[in-house]
């Protein structure tokens, strides 16, 4: 834990995992204000678990897939306001899969998110896909942004 005498607010642990103590979490300002549906496909299981965790806490609907056959046909991202997609799904990347979604649900912000860094892969993207961040930006930085995408009238990149 964090000693409060020396100005600490969290430690490294509990910003990345969202677990914060009662004397942190009170500090907070609520960032989310109208909650979006939005989808993450991830193949980790861990991931998709604090994700859906910290989402249940802000009362954001989220709906976690392991890969795309769960989610069903491609058709059923209209029901969605953000994808969020890890970069390597199996036989197929992200930017597969956002290719698919700019031809079919046009104007769908799209988040990729990775553990490794994917700058050269990532360099030619379809419009739809809003950044690209590494898994270490936080779980609560991710989900953020993804509502601030759902929240924003351009969908301009941020």
């Amino acid at each position: 834990m964090y000693n409060q005498a020396m100005g600490c607010n969290t430690t490294s642990l509990q910003r990345q995992t969202a677990v914060w103590d009662s004397r942190y979490f009170s500090q907070l300002q609520k960032p989310f204000s109208s909650p979006r549906r939005l989808v993450l496909i991830d193949d980790d299981p861990s991931f998709l678990a604090i994700m859906q965790r910290l989402a249940d806490m802000e009362g954001i609907p989220l709906d976690c897939f392991e890969n795309l056959e769960d989610l069903g046909v491609i058709d059923l991202f209209k029901k969605y306001d953000v994808a969020i997609l890890d970069y390597d799904l199996g036989d197929q990347t992200a930017v597969d899969i956002s290719l698919y979604l700019n031809c079919f649900v046009k104007e769908l912000p799209t988040l990729i998110i990775s553990a490794k860094d994917r700058t050269q892969e990532c360099k030619d993207l379809p419009r739809c896909v809003k950044s690209v961040l590494r898994k270490s930006a936080g779980y609560r930085y991710i989900l953020e942004l993804a509502v601030r995408l759902g929240q924003s009238d351009d969908y301009g990149v941020m």
